[in-house]
């Protein structure tokens, strides 16, 4: 029994089926992962190697250059990148795409191991972490603390809110930017020190082996076992203070810490500050963990910060400042919106061409119906509601209808047949069977070259295709089963008054649309008669259609992917090098306060320097105590983000700034591919430094010149100030004093020893060791220093080593063990529509200056950034394209049994070509991947036009009908079906193209792309594959006659 004779002899079983897919749909639904895009592990790892106080010279030939030669060894490394800053070296591997990220982790750790053995003593062990986009914060807030003591607020914040959010189930990490937290600080008097014979490193190890508690054994008294244990902790300050710290050798007496040191109860030195519009505060940001549903995290984020600012509503404001879930559910709300509209659109171009609302009802189910079934799909096969999954849904909304108005209408042959309702329903299905499905594996094919693509493209698009693929099929499946089952019902009407005026009123409605209808079948009989009788009058505009859409072609836009509308701006301020936190933190508040004045700036955020245990936070080169990185919220109801943009570049300046730098964030895939916050970077790579640095200020004066680059800067700088000591090595040797004795006295001596802790209550305080403010905060302090010599004997620093001021670099970049310098940029938009325009002019800028300067074999100059990924996504795009229309070259030869007759049918697809090539002209859109992928999509679509013309065709000749005039019926008759099936599909993707609303940018292109080439294929498919296919047949008969 076939499917469409099992739908309509067993009516209710069929019902309970799909009923059944419903509730297993809607469930599915409920269970699926939210997110803005599908999960992609990206092939990085980042190495991050600790050795304290080095500076980045340093790093860079004691462990960044080793480790590169060790980590090159290891299988799938594409390029090595390291950086090396003031203590820590940063290097980064990227691997070919499809790498076993777990092996490769494995063995980077492995390489690591083996080359510490080969690194100074004080190098500590490397943190290997993978690349995690996902690991970007999904919430930020910010707290306001009343009647909380400065010294208890950041223990409260860590103890009240990070312990209770840490809680929630998947949430990753949380990071606390600003307060300062409690220290007990033992400020050792130099002077003093050395009167009573002692040592910085005696005092280290008193208060180490006098601050403990030691379990001592156990004693049995009667029955009981009594542990032993030797209480030494200390309880109070004084029990430091008068901690003995030596005796004295020559009179006995001890030598105790007050008489020495000073013990205060201070607060640590300010490492990181979060200002709100110019104010202090602290400030909150949450990762997520990988896979976790990041609406629902933030969801319950909220349920939480509620709970805790109802308990502590009399100390406590909380303020969001970022909520991902809000971009994430509104961009995901306008896509669902707009495959509704676009359903209710195709909805009524039935109406239009039916004439019936029964006809029209049926076909539209199909929509929901196969929607709701791809959620059970995507839940089995682990596909997240994303833009892209959602997004590929919303795109194929008007396909779903295809093969129900295929069947519908075939249905509807037959019953002008003079068929039963039971027969016409069977066989009108049974005999388009194998259309539908061919025409369906068109479409589905075009996507299955992304098994052999890699990269962000195969990564991305895998579960838009996988959607659009899983709806498809079940729209077939729909067409087969529910679409017969619904025609053969006999509806009963009541005959009232009222249904009989709305019926009349309908069937005059009915006629004004068949009159419509009737005009357009006519005016298309007439333009496809001229094109016939001049052929070459249609073949000559063809042709001239297709070059001028190359010619338009080459002048359009590129970009890697559309932007996304943003409700803000960055900003990065740069103080000079050496600048202190603290003033730091005045400027940036001074700026927020004139940002803030604005009438359209909703509120300004301004985080500046990093705890320093958390070496991820040094991994971004724009936090330090000396930079402020700021994000400017919009009233978006007031401004847009470019005249924002353009009013803030114009009027805000800082003097004092090494650089005040405004931006605007980068499109969403960007933002995550690649570690630039800029579109445009420029390598430069040499093994002559002085000729390097000539070129690179070339390359800037260049720039500033040219006319839309703006925001330039360089990864070169002036330097960090810093103050060299070089030891006298004969003197040392005659004092019996190490580089090593000085390195360890100066680090305690000036950041400090902690080396203990002191508990108070619930909380564990540092204690730390060093010498006092006016012993170490000066030159001339630094100078007399006592360092302990032989035979009890001290002697200043500056009397075994010469101090000298100076400047090192504060970083060193490097690419595939080269030393490489920067030079990144932004693009006016309103000069250069897009990053394409922008690439060509700095492409002729670079090769102008390398023909100019005659040292030019000693560097080389490259340019990276979105170029480097849109130039390989292009190559991959191409590979898809080619791939597929192979692919449906092989199903249509399948179908028709023939090797010729497909290659004309193959001709629809440049067809498309001209389309989309001029709707993105026309629009101002760039080619990018989405613009590019909608092309490959429409070659699978546009093709099932042609076929259902051949197959008439071959049809009408097969029953003896000559082939001109099968010809000429093809076209008439088939051009209802046509029409309904493209305009559906085209006001199906209206909404997507009109882009209305948060995050339907990004199919923007894709959808504006789909109906270009929609429209233009369709009618020159019409007019122009029958006429070919005339000419092909035709001489092929007279071939035979001859």
């Amino acid at each position: 029994m076939k499917l469409p004779e099992f739908a309509i002899k067993y009516k209710v079983t069929t019902t309970m089926i799909f009923l059944g897919v419903v509730i297993v749909g809607m469930i599915s639904l409920s269970k699926l992962n939210v997110s803005l895009l599908p999960d992609i592990e990206f092939p990085k790892i980042t190495v991050l190697t600790s050795y304290k106080n080095a500076s980045p010279s340093e790093i860079r030939d004691l462990v960044s250059r080793p480790m590169e030669e060790s980590l090159s060894s290891v299988s799938g490394v594409k390029k090595i990148e390291a950086k090396c800053i003031e203590g820590l070296s940063i290097i980064t591997l990227t691997f070919d795409w499809g790498v076993d990220m777990d092996m490769a982790l494995l063995s980077v750790s492995e390489s690591s191991e083996r080359i510490r053995t080969f690194l100074p003593q004080e190098v500590e062990k490397p943190l290997i972490i993978k690349f995690d986009p996902t690991a970007m914060p999904v919430y930020i807030l910010t707290l306001t603390l009343e009647n909380i003591s400065d010294s208890y607020k950041k223990i409260f914040v860590k103890k009240e809110i990070k312990t209770r959010l840490e809680r929630i189930k998947g949430v990753g990490s949380i990071k606390i930017t600003g307060g300062q937290e409690r220290i007990i600080d033992i400020e050792v008097d130099l002077n003093t020190l050395y009167s009573y014979n002692v040592t910085l490193d005696e005092i280290l190890q008193a208060v180490k082996s006098s601050n403990l508690d030691f379990p001592a054994g156990n004693i049995q008294k009667g029955d009981l076992e009594y542990l032993i244990r030797t209480m030494g902790t200390f309880k109070t300050m004084q029990e430091i203070e008068k901690l003995i710290i030596k005796t004295d050798e020559k009179q006995g007496t001890p030598v105790f810490l007050k008489q020495v040191a000073k013990v205060r109860d201070s607060m640590k030195e300010t490492e990181s500050v979060a200002l709100l519009d110019g104010k202090e505060t602290i400030s909150l940001e949450i990762k997520k963990e990988a896979g976790a549903n990041t609406v629902a995290v933030c969801r319950k984020i909220k349920e939480a910060l509620r709970e805790i600012g109802e308990k502590y509503q009399d100390r406590l404001s909380i303020h969001t400042i970022k909520d991902e879930s809000v971009f994430i559910q509104s961009s995901i709300n306008n896509v669902f919106n707009a495959a509704i509209v676009g359903g209710i659109l195709a909805f009524f171009i039935l109406i239009f061409f039916l004439h019936e609302v029964k006809p029209a009802v049926i076909i539209v189910l199909s929509i929901p119906f196969s929607v709701i079934t791809t959620f059970v799909f995507m839940y089995l096969f682990g596909v997240s509601v994303n833009m892209m999954s959602l997004g590929g849904m919303a795109i194929g909304i008007g396909m779903l209808v295809d093969c129900s108005i295929v069947v519908l209408d075939n249905i509807n042959r037959y019953k002008s047949m003079g068929y039963s309702t039971q027969e016409s329903c069977t066989l009108g299905t049974s005999t388009v069977q194998t259309s539908i499905i061919s025409s369906t594996l068109t479409t589905i094919v075009v996507f299955l070259p992304l098994i052999f693509v890699k990269g962000i493209l195969g990564t991305l698009f895998k579960e838009m295709a996988f959607t659009i693929t899983f709806s498809l099929i079940a729209a077939v499946v729909i067409a087969m089963l529910l679409v017969p089952m619904l025609a053969s019902l006999e509806l009963k009407t009541k005959k009232s008054g009222i249904g009989l005026k709305k019926k009349k009123k309908f069937q005059k409605t009915a006629k004004v649309f068949e009159k419509i209808y009737s005009g357009i079948d006519r005016s298309f009989g007439q333009i496809f008669s001229f094109c016939f009788r001049k052929k070459i009058y249609l073949f000559t505009i063809t042709a001239l259609l297709f070059v001028i859409s190359v010619f338009f072609m080459f002048r359009l836009d590129t970009e890697l992917m559309p932007a996304v509308k943003s409700d803000t701006i960055q900003l990065f301020l740069k103080m000079p090098e050496g600048t202190p936190i603290e003033t730091t933190k005045q400027q940036a508040g001074a700026i927020s306060e004139k940002i803030k004045s604005y009438p359209f700036v909703d509120k300004v955020f301004a985080t500046i320097g990093y705890e320093e245990d958390n070496l991820v936070s040094k991994i971004d080169d724009k936090v330090g105590r000396n930079t402020a990185n700021f994000t400017i919220f919009l009233d978006t109801q007031k401004i847009k983000g470019d005249e924002a943009y353009g009013i803030f570049t114009k009027e805000i300046r800082y003097e004092r700034a090494d650089k005040l730098i405004f931006y605007q964030p980068q499109d969403i895939v960007s933002q995550l591919i690649s570690e630039d916050d800029k579109p445009i970077v420029i390598h430069l790579e040499g093994k002559n430094t002085e000729s390097l640095i000539q070129t690179v200020s070339e390359m800037l004066l260049s720039l500033d010149e040219l006319s839309g680059i703006k925001s330039v800067e360089t990864s070169l700088s002036e330097g960090k100030p810093e103050i060299k000591i070089t030891a006298d090595r004969d003197k040392l040797a005659v004092f019996g004093i190490s580089i090593d004795d000085i390195s360890k006295v100066l680090k305690v001596a000036l950041d400090g020893d902690k080396i203990s802790k002191f508990q108070e209550g619930d909380n564990n305080i540092d204690i730390r060791v060093r010498l006092r403010q006016e012993d170490r905060n000066s030159l001339d302090a630094l100078k007399k220093i006592l360092l302990p010599a032989r035979e009890g004997f001290y002697i200043n620093l500056d009397k075994i080593a010469k101090l000298s001021l100076g400047n090192s670099p504060d970083k060193i970049l490097r690419e595939n063990q080269t030393d490489i310098v920067k030079i990144k940029a932004d693009f006016d938009r309103t000069v250069f529509s897009s990053y394409g325009k922008a690439a060509k002019e700095l492409e002729k800028l670079i090769h102008k200056i390398l023909s100019a300067n005659k040292n030019q074999d000693m560097y080389n100059i490259v340019l990276s950034g979105e170029n480097e990924n849109f130039q390989e996504s292009l190559s991959q795009l191409l590979f898809m394209f080619l791939l597929s229309v192979v692919f449906i070259y092989m199903i249509i030869a399948s179908v028709f049994e023939s090797i010729v007759s497909p290659l004309i049918l193959l001709l629809s697809i440049p067809l498309g070509l001209i389309g989309v090539i001029l709707s993105l002209f026309i629009s101002g859109f760039s080619l990018n991947i989405m613009s590019g992928m909608g092309l490959i999509m429409l070659g699978g679509y546009t093709i099932n036009a042609a076929i259902i013309l051949l197959e008439y065709i071959n049809q009408q000749l097969h029953e003896g009908v000559q082939l001109k005039e099968a010809v000429f019926q093809a076209g008439k008759v088939r051009l209802r079906p046509i029409l309904m099936s493209v305009l559906t599909n085209v006001l199906g993707l209206v909404p997507l193209a009109l882009g209305i609303g948060k995050g339907v940018e990004m199919q923007q292109p894709l959808a504006v792309s789909q109906i270009g080439g929609l429209i233009v294929s369709t009618v020159l498919t019409l007019l122009l594959i029958p006429i070919l296919f005339y000419l092909y047949k035709n001489f092929t008969l007279r071939k035979k006659r001859t």
